[in-house]
């Protein structure tokens, strides 16, 4: 099972990876309150198995009694149960805060003592302990370092109320030696192993755990996002926290800020759990640097030519489409050059997202052993569709609608001629290229970096001029697995 603590560190830095330019984030994700009181039941259970298996070291010490100088040890220390009762996480200005009141403990252990000075009179037997009026107080803090958050336990302390002894095993009259004497060392022997390793703990788990966040992160062949903090966590204590995400995508061969730089976001919108604010800059970034990779470009040859396409790549199949083409070049091998000519550009208003592109179509003929390669003519399609962001539980992906596209000559070194003809292939290209290259880039779908055994619940979107925010409700369900 993973620490407990580990988990808390995740929730914390959940959606880190959310959705730049030097001033305003990209994206920022909004963690609220609610989200606090909801986990501390998840975290509770696991928190106490926690503590139950802190090892609690052997406790020695001597006193003074009526029969003289007395030696005692208690050893083989084992917490049998562990109830920190009632328990909350407040959002502070630095971070949070986890406070827990009105719980208890058992334990059972080995007691030995002996007098100091001759005849050495000596007794053993076992205890049990429940110790009540249990109160803790855990303080992490969430700060930033070089676009990296920074997660420390700033504090924790427990105090226990009373602690009961019973001994059992050696001459009973013994007993009142030990009065009000073993319950105190108990009481501070679990009070200070509690303090030191629960800190400990924190603090090792949160430098592994943030060691393990990929900041800047390959996405494809070229392109990495750089999910790099903005700013410190901005904390709004008792109601929420936002997290400032950079959330810039780059072309690694030629990395450069995309401009312009996103809009200012808000901190927060709506009373649910979670909530992601995500600028059209994000897209615009993935779109600019897929572009930068020649991914939206594509040479179709009688070697390549794609299944769909109803015509080889010589002029005497084009004959009826473009007599011009037959005339100025009989029975010439051609090339068809798809491409995007810049990257497609996003726009978000409160009415939604718009996808708007332009392409060409460049039709060359080929080289043979007499003629060099040569430009026939030029189509350029201008265009653009709806895009709706969908989200369900575990990711992000979108839908598309409404695609018009209008096709033009715009070069052409055969003579003008009409499109009508081309107009099967031109439908074909809307089907079989511009579709199927909108849908890659909407439809397939980001996975929300969530913890195992996470979920969103009923996630709504709601558009803005300038960015879209994902505001959603949250469960977990924690196993032996996460």
């Amino acid at each position: 099972m993973k620490k407990p603590q580990t988990f808390l560190l995740i929730f914390v830095a959940l959606l880190l990876f959310g959705m730049v330019a030097p001033t305003n984030p990209g994206a920022k994700v909004t963690l609220t309150q609610p989200l606090f009181d909801k986990a501390v039941q998840v975290l509770l259970p696991y928190v106490e198995q926690e503590i139950k298996n802190i090892k609690i070291p052997d406790i020695s010490g001597d006193y003074s009694s009526p029969i003289g100088k007395i030696e005692y040890s208690i050893s083989s220390v084992v917490l049998n149960s562990f109830n920190l009762g009632g328990a909350s996480i407040k959002i502070t200005s630095t971070g949070f805060k986890i406070t827990a009141s009105g719980g208890s403990f058992s334990m059972g252990a080995h007691w030995h003592w002996r007098e100091h000075s001759w005849p050495h009179i000596s007794d053993s037997g076992s205890l049990t302990a429940k110790g009540s009026g249990i109160t803790a107080v855990v303080d992490i803090v969430i700060g930033e370092n070089a676009g990296k958050p920074t997660i420390t336990c700033s504090s924790a302390t427990i105090s226990i109320g009373s602690v009961k002894v019973d001994f059992h095993g050696g001459d009973s009259w013994l007993y009142n030696l030990f009065d009000g004497i073993i319950d105190k060392a108990i009481r501070k022997a679990v009070e200070k192993q509690f303090n030191s390793l629960v800190t400990k703990q924190i603090n090792d788990a949160a430098v592994k755990f943030l060691a393990s966040i990929p900041f800047v992160m390959p996405i494809a062949k070229d392109v990495e996002v750089d999910y790099k903090l903005t700013s410190g966590l901005i904390f709004t204590p008792g109601k929420h926290f936002t997290i400032p995400s950079k959330a810039e995508f780059y072309y690694t061969p030629n990395p450069k800020e995309y401009t312009p730089g996103p809009v200012a976001l808000p901190n927060i919108e709506t009373s649910e759990m979670v909530q992601a604010f995500v600028s059209s800059f994000v897209s615009n970034s993935i779109s600019k640097s897929f572009w930068e990779t020649k991914a939206m470009y594509a040479v179709i040859t009688n070697n390549n030519l794609p299944a769909w396409f109803p015509y080889k790549m010589n002029t005497k199949d084009w004959k009826d489409l473009i007599p011009a083409l037959y005339t100025a070049y009989p029975d010439r091998n051609m090339k068809v050059i798809l491409q995007a000519d810049t990257w497609p550009k996003v726009e978000i208003t409160s009415a939604g997202i718009q996808l708007s592109f332009v392409g060409s179509a460049n039709v060359n003929i080929l080289a043979d052993s007499t003629h060099p390669e040569v430009q026939a003519f030029v189509l350029t399609a201008t265009g653009g569709c709806d895009v709706a962001v969908k989200v369900n539980s575990t990711a992000v992906f979108g839908t598309f609608s409404n695609l018009k596209t209008d096709v033009k000559l715009t070069k052409t070194n055969i003579g003008q001629f009409s499109l009508n003809s081309l107009q099967t292939i031109i439908n074909l290209m809307e089907t079989s290229v511009i579709t199927p290259l909108i849908q890659k880039f909407v439809a397939n779908g980001y996975p929300i970096p969530l913890p195992k055994g996470a979920a969103l619940i009923d996630p709504k979107v709601i558009y803005h001029t300038g960015y879209f925010t994902i505001s959603t409700s949250m469960t977990y369900v924690m196993s032996e697995e996460n």
